[in-house]
C-alpha cells in the first residue's frame, strides 16, 4: 500500500518544504518510487527541484480546476525514482474559486487516484494555513508528520493542528494518524528548547 504522507505545519518558515524534499529524495535514492506534491503556491518544492511551475504548462492548480485532463500531465520527473507535481502562484486561487464545489476537500484525492499505484511513497508539502489546500492533503494522507521549531508559541500551533486533524480523521478521512514530529532548527542547549521537547514528549 502507498504511504500517503501530509508534511503539515500552519505556521511558516519551520521547515516544511526542506523535509519534503529531502526525506522524499532519500526515499528516492533507496531505490522506492516517491511523488513530491507541492501544495503551497510559492512553489518552493517545485523550485528546490528545477521545476518552475510558471514554465512548466500544467500544474497541482489545473488538477483541482480543470477535472478534464489526464493529472499524468501535470507529474514531473525531478530524478530518478522522484516525481513531482509542481504548484504555481495561481493555485491561491484555487480556495476561492473552489468554495461552492459539493467534494471540494476531496478533489486531490479523487484525482490522484489513478496514478497512485505508481509510487511507493507520496509526500505532501502544504501551505501554512489549515485552508482548503491543506484539508485536502488531510483528506488525501495517512500519515501527518509536523516539522517545528522547539519554542513554546510552536506547540501552542501544534495542539491546534491536532485539533484539525482529529476532526478530519472523524468526518473526512478515519484512516488519518499523526505519524511524528520532526524538530527542525533545534537547539539542543537551551532550557527553553530542553523544556519544550520534554512537552512535546509527555
Amino acid at each position: 500500500m502507498t504511504r500517503i504522507i501530509a508534511v503539515v505545519n500552519q505556521k511558516g518558515g519551520v521547515g516544511k518544504t526542506t523535509s519534503t524534499v529531502n526525506i522524499g529524495a532519500a526515499i528516492a535514492e533507496l531505490g522506492r518510487r516517491v511523488c513530491l506534491i507541492d501544495l503551497d503556491p510559492q512553489g518552493h518544492l517545485s523550485l528546490y527541484l528545477g521545476i518552475d511551475g510558471s514554465t512548466v504548462g500544467r500544474t497541482a492548480y489545473d488538477v483541482f480546476l480543470d477535472p478534464d485532463f489526464p493529472i499524468e500531465d501535470a507529474i514531473v520527473r525531478a530524478r530518478p525514482n522522484l516525481d513531482c507535481l509542481p504548484s504555481t502562484v495561481d493555485l491561491a486561487a484555487a480556495e476561492t474559486e473552489l468554495a461552492s464545489h459539493p467534494t471540494r476537500h476531496r478533489i486531490l484525492r479523487d484525482r490522484f487516484a489513478p496514478i497512485l499505484a505508481n509510487y511507493d511513497y507520496v509526500l505532501i508539502d502544504c501551505p501554512p494555513s489549515l485552508g482548503l489546500l491543506t484539508l485536502n492533503a488531510l483528506a488525501m494522507a495517512r500519515e501527518v508528520i509536523v516539522p517545528m521549531q522547539a519554542q513554546f508559541l510552536a506547540m501552542q500551533g501544534l495542539s491546534k493542528l491536532l485539533e484539525t486533524v482529529a476532526i478530519v480523521s472523524r468526518g473526512v478521512n478515519p484512516e488519518l494518524r499523526v505519524s511524528g514530529v520532526i524538530l527542525c532548527m533545534h537547539e539542543t542547549q537551551t532550557a527553553h528548547g530542553k523544556e519544550v521537547v520534554s512537552e512535546l514528549d509527555r
